[in-house]
């Protein structure tokens, strides 16, 4: 089960997407055995690459959050950037879950909370 998605993000805002995460016979992927990670980088050629917080909303029910804090996203290049989250099990064996693409949009850093 690899699923791919896309996400856009502006440089120097907050990202954070929840994900729910269905295996192919409709059930949700059980996480309570497993260390999940993700990491993002601008080529698959790349040895750089950056880590992109992961945390599990509910083990049982499959619900992940990925995201990267507004100083994280400040240090980005704009472009496009390749993703991935995979879990790990007890033997070390990693399973790929979620590929696919980052958009990253230059911003200017403006946070919600410079507007109240």
């Amino acid at each position: 089960m690899s699923l791919y998605k896309t996400f856009t993000l502006h440089a120097g805002s907050t990202f954070c997407e929840t994900l729910d995460l269905i295996d192919n016979n409709g059930t949700p992927v059980n996480f309570s055995n497993y260390e999940i990670k993700a990491r993002m980088a601008e080529s698959g050629y790349s040895e750089d690459f950056i880590i992109i917080n992961t945390e599990v909303i509910n083990y049982l029910q499959g619900k992940i959050q990925i995201s990267l804090s507004a100083s994280e996203t400040s240090l980005l290049s704009p472009g496009r950037y390749l993703f991935e989250i995979v879990i790990i099990d007890q033997y070390s064996v990693v399973t790929n879950l979620i590929h696919g693409i980052i958009d990253v949009i230059p911003g200017i850093g403006l946070q919600t909370s410079t507007y109240v």
